[in-house]
């Protein structure tokens, strides 16, 4: 529930960086990668038409649905992508995240208010995020 007080502007400002981070490091892995730099321009217009639409469309309509659905498929998309190359402390840090997210939005009550659950969010996802970073770098991740 906390996003939904955030005043328009600073909660667009928050989640229209989290979908260009989610295209970006999905632009650099390298199993999405292709030889044919045809391939790749049209790779990259699509995602970016995509973008700026879910941009639009959260920015000027406030639209969280599609903020959202283009997130959970930009990040999904990703990490099955890279599923093999991911430790498994790695997948419990961001199943731990995404537990304490899906609690927080949906369970209003005073008691989750006072576990600080989307504070938990930040930490597990920040953690989750740094060790997802050597995907865009190196061949070995996570040993």
């Amino acid at each position: 529930m906390f996003h939904l007080t955030l005043v328009h502007a600073w909660r667009s400002a928050d989640e229209v960086a989290m979908l260009w981070m989610a295209a970006t490091a999905l632009l650099h892995t390298h199993a999405w990668a292709k030889p044919t730099p045809t391939y790749r321009l049209l790779r990259s217009v699509c995602l970016h038409t995509v973008l700026l639409a879910a941009t639009i469309a959260n920015v000027r309509e406030e639209n969280i649905w599609v903020f959202r659905a283009t997130f959970l498929t930009l990040v999904a998309r990703l990490l099955i992508l890279e599923r093999k190359r991911i430790a498994p402390r790695t997948w419990l840090a961001g199943a731990a995240g995404g537990v304490c997210w899906l609690v927080d939005l949906y369970a209003c009550s005073p008691l989750v208010g006072l576990l600080y659950l989307h504070a938990m969010w930040h930490l597990c996802i920040g953690y989750f995020a740094m060790r997802l970073l050597p995907l865009f770098d190196a061949d070995v991740v996570n040993e």
